[in-house]
C-alpha cells in the first residue's frame, strides 16, 4: 500500500492532520526530533528523513515548515508525489515581514515559552478562528521536544532555496497571512483557506489531494 509521510509545520504535530481520512492509503506522521547543533534545514531533512521507508511507494505531504523540509527531502529521496500545504518551495515565496528576522534574529533572545505565548496570541496570522483552535495549537506546541522551536525558526531564516520539482503540488489557501497568496508561484487555490486549512478545511483539501495522488 502506498504510504503517505505527513510532516506538520512549525510547532505542530499529527494532530493537525486528523480531520483527513484519504482512504486507500497508509499514513504516517513524521515525529520532531531535537535538530543536531547548527543544522541548516537540509541537514535537518535528512535526518528526519531516517523515519521514512524508501523501500516501499511513498509520498511526502509537507504543511508550512514541513512543506520545506518535503522539498530538501524530494532532492535525495524518491517520492511518488510531493505535496504542500500552506507553505513554500522557496524562500522567494516568503514575505518581507519573515524576512526581516533573517537579518534581526530577536528570536535568539527569547526563551521558548515567550516564543509559544507569542504564537498563541498571534492567533489570526496562523488561522485560529476559536478559542478551542488555539488551544489545540498551543498543546501542539507544548509537546514539541525542549530547544526545537528556535533551532527550527533559525533554519527557515537560513532557507535559501530555489530548487524544487517540477511536478510539486503546492495546495495554498487564499486567506492565508503567514504566507500570502501574492508570493506563490502556481497554487492549488482554495478559498478562504488559512494556514490552518489542513483542519478547517480537510474536505477541499482532502478532494485535491486524492485526485493528485490518483494521478501518474
Amino acid at each position: 500500500m502506498h504510504t503517505l509521510y505527513f510532516i506538520p509545520g512549525l510547532g505542530a504535530d499529527d494532530r493537525l492532520f486528523s480531520r483527513l481520512k484519504l482512504e486507500g492509503y497508509k499514513k504516517k506522521y513524521i515525529r520532531w526530533e531535537i535538530p543536531k547543533r547548527n543544522s541548516s534545514l537540509k541537514d535537518y531533512a535528512k535526518q528526519l528523513s531516517a523515519q521514512i521507508d524508501t523501500g516501499k511507494p511513498f509520498s511526502l505531504i509537507g504543511v508550512s515548515f514541513g512543506g520545506m523540509l518535503a522539498v530538501e527531502m524530494s532532492k535525495f529521496l524518491k517520492p511518488k508525489k510531493v505535496i504542500l500545504i500552506a507553505s513554500v518551495k522557496a524562500y522567494t515565496e516568503i514575505p518581507a515581514t519573515l524576512n526581516f528576522f533573517r537579518y534581526f534574529p530577536l528570536y535568539d533572545f527569547f526563551p521558548e515559552s515567550m516564543l509559544h505565548t507569542a504564537a498563541v496570541f498571534n492567533k489570526r496570522q496562523f488561522g485560529l478562528k476559536s478559542d478551542e483552535d488555539a488551544k489545540l495549537f498551543s498543546d501542539m506546541l507544548l509537546s514539541c521536544p525542549k530547544g526545537y522551536l528556535q533551532s527550527a525558526i533559525r533554519m527557515i531564516m537560513g532557507w535559501r532555496n530555489t530548487e524544487y520539482p517540477e511536478n510539486i503540488i503546492h495546495i495554498h489557501g487564499s486567506d492565508d497571512r503567514l504566507f500570502p497568496i501574492y508570493k506563490i508561484k502556481d497554487p492549488i487555490v482554495i478559498p478562504e483557506g488559512t494556514h490552518f486549512m489542513p483542519y478547517h478545511k480537510h474536505k477541499e483539501v482532502e478532494k485535491i489531494m486524492l485526485k493528485k495522488l490518483s494521478e501518474k
